[in-house]
């Protein structure tokens, strides 16, 4: 028997096999939906925080903001939890604004389950239609 030879040049690829077996129906998740949507608002001035904080009935924080009289800057715009500034991670509860401008309004969008409809209670806790801060 004589010495090995060189491999040969690689083969072309073949065809493509044909598709496998549909997979098993997975399980039906859980019911969800968003049934509330409240924006809540709070004012500040003097440098001091506005934390526009969710109410009970729409407690997560999904949004928010915040407006300073015309010229002012917001040095914080920031989601809050349990009244602090959120961590990585963490649920947010409410929306934290602070500025050095004369006035400014925080604004928090908040959400929850339920009833599509807010009460008559959810409206007050949720607080009034405000204007932005003056002079915008």
């Amino acid at each position: 028997m004589g010495p090995i030879g060189e491999p040969g040049p690689a083969g072309s690829v073949g065809p493509e096999g044909p598709a496998g077996p549909e997979g098993p129906v997975g399980p039906e998740g859980p019911a969800g939906s968003i049934a509330k949507v409240l924006v809540v608002t709070a004012d500040g001035a003097g440098g001091e925080p506005a934390d526009a904080s969710c109410p009970k009935q729409a407690p997560l924080a999904i949004g928010g903001g915040g407006s300073a009289e015309k010229g002012g800057l917001l040095e914080i715009s920031a989601p809050l939890t349990k009244g602090k500034l959120s961590g990585d991670g963490q649920t947010p509860s409410g929306w934290r604004v602070r500025s050095e401008a004369g006035s400014y309004t925080a604004y928090a969008i908040c959400t929850g389950t339920g009833t599509a409809e807010p009460s008559e209670e959810e409206e007050k806790e949720a607080g009034e239609v405000k204007e932005p801060a003056a002079g915008k």
